[in-house]
């Protein structure tokens, strides 16, 4: 290891879940690149360079983490397909969050937790606004799990044609 990634709690109390994942995934190739890259800029002269890059690369990698640089895919380009609920057996979602059939929450198999999606049913134009905190649906044909509360408020039981669209995070 080179040593950039120095934290007072030590490197595995640092983050926890799926952020500390992607920092661990970060600095494996960060590990394995920037060895092969420094000895390429030069001697002393361009020892500024060095440092500059490796901040920037260790920059990049908390921005990533932070999720600044992570892109809304699908969702804000405006998906439509067809949404179901949710069938709650109780417990936890994907996220870690306990599912709660009375909360705005959905399921999407791509879009970040914490996304705000904007759904639209396209059959009353009716709309609510839900968070993302789950995995799903894995039907094919689906694009998005509602949650009972979410599904009255778009007016609908079962399966209906939605329109997505991102409001932000």
């Amino acid at each position: 290891m080179i040593g950039f990634y120095s934290s007072a709690r030590g490197p595995r109390q640092a983050m926890a879940g799926p952020t500390r994942a992607l920092i661990l995934r970060s600095r494996r190739i960060l590990d394995h690149f920037l060895p092969k890259i420094l000895p390429r800029l030069g001697g002393p002269k361009v020892g500024g360079l060095r440092l500059k890059l490796a901040t920037l690369l260790t920059a990049w990698t908390g921005a990533i983490a932070l999720g600044m640089l992570v892109s809304i895919p699908h969702a804000s380009s405006g998906q439509t397909g067809i949404a179901s609920i949710y069938g709650y057996k109780g417990g936890r979602t994907a996220s870690g969050q306990r599912a709660n059939p009375a909360h705005l929450t959905a399921a999407h198999r791509s879009l970040p937790f914490g996304t705000r999606v904007r759904v639209t049913n396209l059959r009353n134009k009716r709309s609510v606004v839900v968070r993302i905190n789950d995995r799903g649906p894995f039907i094919r044909g689906r694009v998005i799990d509602l949650t009972p509360a979410a599904a009255r408020v778009l007016g609908f039981s079962g399966l209906t044609r939605v329109s997505l669209s991102a409001v932000g995070r």
